[in-house]
């Protein structure tokens, strides 16, 4: 499985976990409560308008079979003797009834006496379909009406309102009544008081939950300021606060224990604090004194090598030579430890700063690896270096500082790597405005790094195991160094790495690009041709005129590469007659940029036809010396 992990230069991390939102305890108190109280009522709604539609129900049939049976007795006279205007009159009186709807009164015969209202006439009547009828009932029933059918009898007794219904003897049939009542009304009252049972209740139900909440609020208060409490001291507000909470003996008791709580943290606190600052104080001594005392040491031990490489050159036999080499090589060896301590004490202490200043990147790379070559070369190892031809040559950062970082790299990696290959590496990762990040990367073929130490491998004096402490020399202070020095330069550092396939360390850096603002700023204003694009650039080399064309188009320029003219390359002259040509007939005046390896006066001849060249109007005229590191810059012809 592959190890490959990046190890981060530090690491953030909130103090307190992200709080998750969530109903205040009141809330759900509230809606918990009155949910239940909400169901409850409106489930007692629901019944009790049924039951009150079923009462109303069975007090209207009771009210409408007592009218039919009133309403017999009181026609018993004129069905006997066959009045219709007393059977009228007889049944106006029942009119007055809510819901009474149609009525009417049959002789035995089944002929009408007498009837009112309905949409359809009684008039025929089956009379053989009712002659077993003995007391009144309901005849038929639907969701508008209910109709009623009641006997009339010839007998003179006349039983109690309450026993109408009752069975009687010796009764004589002589006709019949019937009524039909509407259900409206039925309906009506009990739509009034189902709504007015929900009015009540919605308001029973809002006083209720207005009280609720004031309870639950009264309730809960005390811990949510408990809660606010927490999460200041979690968040380190309120080291020294303390609670005091009031009602249940729960929260009394919550309250004491959070206060013991906290009087237990803050003595800890203090405890941290003060051990923190001893240790840092004793840090801070430890590499004073390592300084100090390093830089005591290095002192006399710069003239033991000295002495020793005098010795080296006196004309000493083959033994005595051996001694002073080995003498040599271990007193180097103490030279480098020691450099590493101070160096790793000065970084440690921030007595470090950064000198920025414009450099070349690509000479300095290439100044390493000649560094270095002579360890990979005694150790059979081959030292290559890749250039992104996207990058400027001259960029702007602390060469001093960038070049100590690359030489840990490449020594850690030539000190672990027994065959194969090291290559140094330089690509363009980013353009960020005036700022090019760029990443230098350190691939070896060697032993690797297991994954459990790639935590621990910029921590300083780590070394990866025992066996790799007594097989390589070394203090274990270079990487510790290269992540203090990536960090000054504002960029960061990583690895990647297998056991037995080889590492990668790798940095990103950002640079400032000097040459790509003086393209921009410091010699726009003497370009001839603002409006136009077009850059004409002459370079001795094609590396050098890759590079500048870069820079030329990241500055947002259309950049034309023109070869020397071939009497110049032959024969060191060139004609003031071969400029239009060269230049191709130029209509306007034009740029040209004269980018040179060398000093620009080794150029004399196309130096000089240049000038003479943009003397003339056709051209202005841009010389950049980049080995010159301290004057580099646009010369415009215009000004001299």
């Amino acid at each position: 499985m592959d190890a490959s992990t990046r190890t981060d230069r530090e690491e953030k991390r909130s103090p307190a976990a992200a709080g998750r939102a969530g109903w205040r305890l009141s809330s759900q108190i509230t809606i918990m409560v009155a949910g239940s109280l909400l169901f409850t009522v409106v489930a007692t709604a629901i019944v009790s308008s049924m039951l009150i539609s079923s009462a109303l129900s069975s007090d209207y049939m009771r009210a409408g079979k007592n009218i039919a049976t009133v309403l017999a007795e009181q026609v018993r006279v004129y069905v006997l003797i066959g009045n219709p205007e007393g059977a009228r009159r007889a049944v106006e009186t029942v009119r007055l009834f809510p819901g009474m709807d149609q009525a009417a009164v049959y002789e035995f015969d089944g002929a009408v006496l007498s009837q009112f209202g309905g949409e359809q006439s009684w008039a025929s009547f089956n009379a053989q379909r009712y002659l077993a009828l003995a007391q009144t009932q309901l005849e038929s029933e639907t969701s508008k009406y209910w109709q009623f059918i009641a006997p009339v009898f010839s007998d003179s007794a006349e039983p109690m309102l309450e026993d109408l219904e009752a069975k009687q003897e010796n009764k004589s049939l002589i006709g019949w009544v019937r009524i039909r009542i509407d259900k409206g009304p039925l309906f009506a009252a009990r739509d009034k008081i189902i709504a007015g049972n929900i009015i009540v209740i919605s308001i029973f139900f809002l006083v209720l939950l207005f009280a609720l909440r004031r309870t639950g609020n009264f309730l809960t208060r005390p811990l949510e300021d408990f809660v606010s409490t927490m999460q200041g001291s979690a968040e380190g507000q309120h080291h020294r606060q303390r609670v005091q909470l009031s009602g249940s003996r729960e929260m009394l008791q919550l309250s004491d224990s959070f206060n013991h709580m906290m009087q237990v943290l803050e003595q800890r606190d203090d405890e941290l604090a003060n051990a923190r600052d001893q240790a840092l104080d004793a840090a801070r001594l430890k590499s004073e004194f390592a300084a100090n005392v390093s830089h005591e040491i290095r002192t006399p031990l710069n003239g033991i090598v000295g002495t020793l490489d005098m010795l080296h050159r006196s004309g000493l036999n083959s033994q005595q030579l051996e001694y002073v080499s080995l003498a040599e090589s271990a007193s180097n060896a103490l030279v480098e430890l020691i450099n590493d301590i101070l160096d790793f004490s000065r970084l440690t202490l921030d007595q470090s700063s950064v000198n920025a200043t414009a450099f070349n990147l690509h000479a300095l790379l290439e100044e390493l690896v000649a560094l270095q070559s002579s360890a990979s070369e005694a150790s059979a190892i081959d030292l290559l270096l890749y250039y992104d031809t996207r990058l400027p040559l001259v960029l702007e950062s602390d060469p001093n500082k960038l070049r100590q970082l690359l030489n840990n790299l490449l020594s850690n990696a030539i000190k672990f790597t027994d065959s194969g290959s090291v290559i140094l590496r330089a690509s363009m990762e980013a353009v960020d405005g005036d700022r090019i990040w760029v990443r230098i990367s350190v691939l070896d073929s060697g032993i690797g790094i297991d994954e459990k130490d790639l935590k621990k491998i910029f921590l300083p004096y780590a070394q990866s195991d025992g066996s790799t402490t007594r097989k390589y020399r070394g203090t274990g202070l270079g990487l510790a160094i290269s992540e203090k020095l990536a960090d000054l330069l504002q960029g960061d550092i990583g690895v990647l790495s297998e056991p037995g396939k080889g590492s990668e360390f790798f940095i990103s850096i950002p640079f400032r690009s000097t040459m790509r603002d003086a393209l921009t700023q410091g010699g726009a204003q003497h370009w001839a041709n603002k409006s136009s694009n077009a850059i004409k650039l002459c370079a001795d080399t094609p590396e050098l005129l890759s590079n500048l064309a870069n820079v030329v188009e990241l500055a947002g320029f259309q950049a034309t590469a023109l070869a020397l003219p071939d009497t110049l390359r032959h024969t060191g002259e060139i004609k003031q007659n071969d400029a239009a040509q060269w230049l191709g007939n130029p209509e306007s005046k034009q740029t040209v940029i004269l980018f040179s390896q060398s000093s620009v006066r080794s150029n004399a001849a196309l130096l000089e036809w240049l000038l003479n060249f943009a003397r003339s109007g056709y051209a202005s005229l841009i010389i950049i010396k980049p080995r010159s590191f301290s004057d580099a810059g646009i010369i415009p012809v215009g000004q001299g």
